[in-house]
């Protein structure tokens, strides 16, 4: 009988974990926001935000060297799908623009964090400097898009998103 709630278990957590992969995109799987994204949804009178759109940045190991315990990791931006909601009557090419410029960002941020931690060459068993590391990227990527989004007004200033573009371009969207 235990063989068989062990089974059981097994199998649900499986499920749980493939329900979950397939809400995510990953930047090297699809690198472009698109409406399919997004759940359309009755816009409400009492706020003023016509969209949700949720980015980060996820890290996995890709090697660890037998000898050193140094361990290589691959980072990329990332948005969960189900989190994603517009408003029908607020869909813009100038609004999804905005949500891909915030997606390039994460995936941007992404790599910085991928170029400092693999320099580090840091053994696997220090998992709690890892996730310092990976926490304070992820930090800093939610600083900049909050200060994107007060700049923008929300995507609505179209010539502020352009200048969040050539910040992108060339990589200064920090200073």
């Amino acid at each position: 009988m235990r063989k068989y709630i062990l089974l059981l278990s097994l199998c649900l957590l499986a499920f749980l974990a493939q329900a979950q992969n397939e809400n995510l995109v990953t930047y090297p799987a699809r690198n472009k926001v698109e409406w399919q994204d997004f759940r359309e949804i009755e816009s409400k009178k009492d706020t003023s935000r016509p969209f949700f759109f949720s980015t980060s940045i996820q890290m996995k190991t890709i090697k660890t060297n037998v000898w050193t315990g140094a361990t290589t990791f691959e980072t990329y931006g990332i948005t969960n799908t189900i989190d994603n909601w517009i408003y029908k009557e607020a869909k813009s090419e100038q609004l999804l623009g905005y949500c891909q410029l915030q997606y390039d960002i994460a995936h941007s941020v992404a790599k910085q964090l991928e170029a400092h931690i693999n320099s580090k060459r840091i053994n696997g068993a220090y998992e709690k400097k890892m996730h310092k590391i990976f926490a304070e990227y992820v930090s800093r990527l939610n600083q900049i898009l909050r200060k994107m989004d007060q700049e923008t007004q929300q995507g609505s200033n179209a010539d502020i998103i352009t200048q969040w573009r050539t910040k992108l371009a060339s990589n200064t969207f920090e200073s």
